[in-house]
């Protein structure tokens, strides 16, 4: 049986502060290849910022994820986390904007969402929007 996600933030955290007592500057669970460095930046929550530029694009907490870029790779990596933690549906609030593509991004990943209610034409070019977002699974 699969630890739930909030067992596995736990885990993920503390491998986090195991790393930075032995080495602050980048935690081993970080990829020398991955954009993306997790910080634990409380008992509870792991930061995923961007390599490139120290910027924070999201924030994992047990129960929910606080999303603070729109930006099309941190949203894919937003999706990568929550895949990897077996989320299966999610509910999504905020602006519009956020809403629609947490929507087409998330919901491409064969994650439920809901929060959202797609326009007529949203619904009609699902499939070709889904297949533009994740040409890989082609």
């Amino acid at each position: 049986m699969k630890p739930s996600a909030g067992a596995q933030l736990e885990e993920i955290i503390g491998r986090i502060r195991k790393d930075l007592e032995t080495s602050p500057a980048v935690p081993a669970l970080a990829r020398v290849d991955d954009p993306y460095v997790p910080v634990a930046f409380s008992p509870i929550a792991i930061s995923y910022r961007r390599r490139s530029d120290g910027g924070e694009a999201f924030r994992v907490y047990p129960d929910r994820i606080d999303v603070l870029s729109l930006d099309d790779r941190d949203m894919a990596k937003l999706v990568d986390v929550m895949v990897g933690l077996g989320w299966s549906s999610v509910s999504v609030s905020g602006r519009e904007d956020f809403c629609r593509k947490s929507w087409l991004m998330i919901g491409s990943a064969g994650i439920g969402v809901s929060g959202h209610v797609p326009t007529e034409t949203e619904e009609i070019h699902a499939d070709t929007i889904d297949r533009a977002l994740s040409p890989e699974f082609e």
